[in-house]
């Protein structure tokens, strides 16, 4: 029994001993899996980065694409337009613009709805008070055959397209929706939008492509 007693101090320093070990051995697997994941994160991090960059950029591209192909619709349209109106006659064009339209009490002068398909053929809507002249209905009749013409193949990539005149006037293309002109209230605000202001001389003397802001068509409500 006397040799037996000394053994509790070394059992007690072997457990102590032990414990020590232990923590020290949980320290280096907690700062190891910290130091893990941290890592782990970071890898994850940079991936996920790196491909929601290379998301954006192809993006970009793609709806690049559609702003470019729009403004080459633009400037062909515009060459379109100006060889029509060249190669069309003011009395050819106040005959067609006098089958093709009616005034109506309202003030405005729309198409005229016997025969009129807005689905497949252009609509004419000019705003109350204009009175147009021989010119203004050349240029009206020329901007129709370009949509009658071009307006059908242009639908494949855009959902409408439209000529405006600064007199207050316009032609469209809009088979989604066939009633635009007829439902246009008479006083409807053209000279408001930017569509029409960044067109203007004085807002875009460089005479480019501008683009508008997004804004909700008070006629079709989108």
């Amino acid at each position: 029994m006397p040799n037996s007693i000394p053994s509790r101090p070394r059992a007690s320093l072997a457990r102590a001993t032990l414990l020590k070990m232990g923590m020290r051995i949980a320290l280096v697997i907690a700062l190891s899996t910290l130091f893990s994941y941290l890592h782990l994160f970071k890898t994850l991090r940079d991936q996920s980065l790196l491909q929601l960059e290379r998301s954006v950029v192809e993006r970009g591209h793609r709806e690049e694409s559609i702003f470019l192909l729009a403004e080459d619709h633009h400037a062909f349209l515009k060459k379109a337009l100006q060889e029509r109106i060249q190669s069309l006659s003011q009395e050819e064009a106040a005959s067609r613009f006098e089958r093709l339209t009616v005034q109506l009490p309202d003030g405005t002068i729309r198409s005229r709805p016997e025969g009129f398909d807005g689905t497949k053929m252009p609509g004419f809507m000019v705003l109350r008070g204009v009175s147009p002249n021989a010119e203004l209905r050349q240029r009206l009749v020329a901007a129709y055959d370009v949509l009658v013409q071009h307006g059908p193949l242009l639908l494949t990539r855009v959902a409408d397209t439209y000529i405006m005149m600064p007199e207050g006037a316009f032609v469209t293309l809009w088979p989604e929706r066939p009633t635009y002109t007829q439902d246009t209230e008479p006083d409807f605000p053209l000279y408001t939008f930017d569509y029409f202001t960044n067109s203007l001389p004085q807002n875009n003397p460089q005479r480019r492509t501008a683009w508008s802001g997004a804004f909700l068509d008070s006629v079709s409500k989108v």
